[in-house]
């Protein structure tokens, strides 16, 4: 909001206050209702509530882009939560993982916190993997709001966290394309397709048994 970069700054934001005291205001609030029961099956308890209210705001304009991207993201914490967790690869190796649903430009269409693999989140589809759950939560809006007919236009891409042969058979029965990327160890087959190939070099193979 602050930056000196004209794309990234925001002149409402900046001309109302400095980001020293924004910080100083951000450092004293608490989002939660003290006389809210604990629900020990959702470790964000807490919180519920205010982020409830934001997803509102964000799935109400509903998705506008036909191209939508599911991935993790780490926001900043270095406090005490049991939610907290530790990726030695990202820029952001501590703080709170969430799930992001985005269009093609970034702009957040729905997200959730991670908290944990026991979370009651999706308890429908329990025998699913985690990818493969995470994917139909965050498309769950998608998938019940847009009609048949229109579903074939959008196009969802997502990791080798989510990509799941499975998955992908599941929603292209639903009507919806998706593409993943996929570990070489986790395939029998071989890209035959080497560092030094020219950009835009592809190799096609196909599947009968998904058909």
């Amino acid at each position: 909001m602050w930056s000196k970069d004209p794309y990234l700054r925001s002149d409402i934001v900046a001309s109302a206050m400095s980001r020293n005291k924004f910080e100083k205001i951000k450092s004293n609030l608490k989002f939660y209702k003290p006389e809210v029961a604990e629900n020990t099956k959702d470790r964000a308890w807490r919180v519920r509530s205010m982020l409830n209210i934001f997803r509102k705001n964000l799935v109400q304009f509903g998705i506008f882009s036909t191209a939508v991207s599911i991935d993790e993201m780490m926001t900043t914490f270095y406090g005490r939560c049991v939610m907290k967790q530790f990726i030695k690869a990202k820029p952001i190796r501590f703080g709170i993982k969430m799930w992001a649903l985005c269009s093609a430009s970034g702009f957040l269409f729905d997200f959730d916190i991670y908290c944990g693999k026991n979370s009651d989140k999706g308890e429908v589809l329990t025998n699913c993997a985690l990818g493969s759950r995470v994917v139909l939560q965050m498309l769950q809006k998608l998938l019940f709001n847009i009609p048949a007919k229109k579903l074939f236009k959008y196009h969802v891409y997502y990791d080798n966290l989510f990509c799941c042969p499975d998955l992908l058979v599941h929603l292209k029965k639903a009507g919806l394309r998706a593409t993943g990327t996929v570990r070489e160890n986790r395939i029998k087959e071989k890209n035959d397709i080497s560092k030094d190939t020219p950009r835009g070099t592809f190799a096609v193979k196909h599947d009968k048994n998904s058909v």
